[in-house]
């Protein structure tokens, strides 16, 4: 079992990059994929919400997206598209993500 746990603890390095605020990256990746505005602007509020680590809270697909005000087809066309995953997929890799990341920087539970 701790062999498996510091595997995933070693996997985390990877895991820290949706979290990284590269605005300027991000921004230029989004410029090159010839996205409407609305596109542009959906992909832009969801790196703000992994950054304010949004995916903490109960969330709904439906609520979510009248947060960006948008509707739940868009925004779950466009994380489908973007992501790669569906909505609730999406949002539960980033609780993962954030679990192994605390684990990582909690000495308590590393040694």
């Amino acid at each position: 079992m701790r062999l498996r746990f510091n595997e995933l603890i070693n996997g985390v390095q990877s895991a820290n990059e949706p979290f990284e605020k590269n605005t300027d990256t991000e921004k230029s990746v989004i410029e090159t994929k010839n996205l409407t505005a609305t596109e542009e602007r959906l992909l832009l509020a969801l790196q703000k919400f992994e950054n304010e680590k949004g995916f903490l809270k109960p969330l709904k697909l439906d609520d979510f997206a009248a947060e960006l005000n948008t509707n739940r087809n868009t925004l779950s066309k466009l994380i489908n598209t973007n992501k790669g995953v569906n909505f609730n997929q999406y949002i539960n890799s980033l609780r993962v993500k954030q679990v192994l990341i605390d684990l990582k920087n909690n000495t308590v539970c590393a040694s």
